[in-house]
């Protein structure tokens, strides 16, 4: 394998151009060696053929092997059997797959949860039992290990005692972002790290584009949870849909900036869902009978008085601030907070900071 490790430190030579090799010549260490002539008809241009032959003059392939082992980085090539069958399915698969821990395993079942940066106390809520709900019905959930609703997908994984896996959009010698390090050691005891990028390789803006297509090539399908309209949500989106994967994602409030980019994935045709059970049932894993509530369901408990129920008129998932509910239910203030911690106590209501909503 010291050969496709060698022919990925290549910088111009990416998914594309490392599959017209891996096409034409017999063996990678057939394809290392080749003279310039054999290169372009392999299929590189010019330009490309000349930056082989520079940059494999500085590469020692046998050093770049021992460098990996050394970082204790693991790799998989496309011709292996242990590389992910899903992912050798999408146009351009990597030819060249990295991980610290573990790859996922052929019978687990991968959902990509992904969303904004900026997430709201709602959509924290969703990530909390949409992506909790399936790690507990042996989901495995992959994200990009990004801040916001990727990092509390792997957060919630890990709470569960279940393994998670991201994909990084740099090389694993180096965690991105930063603030993750402790999220980063805490994936790879049961789960993974996986890039297509080798050591060394810096964080670029458009590597974010083709890590993307990683994190949806390795599921089943994608769950959107919280998203701008110009979000870069929308090209894992744009991504799964060109791989014939599923897309889901969940609603919220109609004049949320935050749920603009779920609402016209929705109206694109992704399925709205609004609790695990839409996505088990959408891949036919069954449920335990009675065991499983809808996200925007209330709990089976029945409020305890005629005072809350009308504050349950005024509740949903969407948290609404303390403020608000004493300007419509029209309550005392005294009256209405000692509702709302008994109501808290039952299980009928969360509470964050000063705001309110259904669990």
């Amino acid at each position: 394998m010291e050969y496709w490790n060698a022919i990925n430190n290549i910088p111009c030579i990416g998914p594309a151009r490392f599959n017209k090799l891996y096409r034409y010549f017999n063996t990678m260490e057939e394809a290392w060696k080749a003279n310039f002539k054999k290169l372009l008809a392999a299929g590189l241009d010019q330009k490309s053929a000349l930056k082989f032959i520079v940059y494999r003059k500085k590469i020692n392939p046998a050093q770049k092997m021992e460098e990996l082992k050394t970082r204790g980085i693991k790799m998989t090539i496309l011709s292996n059997h242990d590389y992910p069958a899903l992912l050798k399915e999408i146009p351009l698969p990597p030819a060249v797959l990295y991980y610290v821990g573990r790859l996922p395993k052929p019978r687990e079942i991968l959902i990509a949860v992904v969303g904004s940066r900026k997430f709201s106390s709602y959509g924290k809520h969703c990530v909390e039992k949409i992506a909790g709900d399936l790690t507990l019905r042996g989901i495995r959930i992959i994200s990009g290990m990004a801040i916001g609703i990727d990092t509390l997908s792997h957060k919630i994984c890990l709470k569960n005692g279940r393994a998670t896996f991201a994909v990084l959009g740099c090389g694993l010698d180096q965690i991105y972002p930063a603030s993750n390090q402790q999220l980063a050691q805490e994936i790879i005891q049961n789960g993974g790290l996986m890039s297509e990028y080798p050591p060394g390789f810096k964080v670029f803006k458009q590597n974010f584009y083709a890590r993307n297509r990683i994190i949806s090539g390795l599921s089943q399908g994608v769950v959107i949870i919280e998203a701008h309209l110009k979000s870069g949500t929308f090209i894992t989106a744009n991504h799964a849909l060109d791989q014939n994967r599923e897309v889901f994602a969940v609603p919220g409030e109609i004049f949320a900036q935050s749920s603009q980019g779920c609402h016209r994935l929705i109206q694109a045709g992704a399925k709205l869902v609004t609790s695990a059970q839409d996505i088990l049932e959408e891949f036919r894993i069954p449920l335990p009978d009675g065991k499983e509530n809808s996200s925007f369901e209330s709990s089976v408990r029945k409020p305890r008085n005629k005072t809350q129920n009308k504050i349950m008129d005024f509740l949903s998932p969407q948290p609404i601030p303390i403020d608000k509910l004493i300007f419509l239910t029209k309550l005392e203030t005294n009256v209405l907070l000692a509702n709302l911690t008994e109501m808290e106590l039952d299980g009928l209501v969360k509470k964050n900071g000063e705001e309110y909503y259904l669990t």
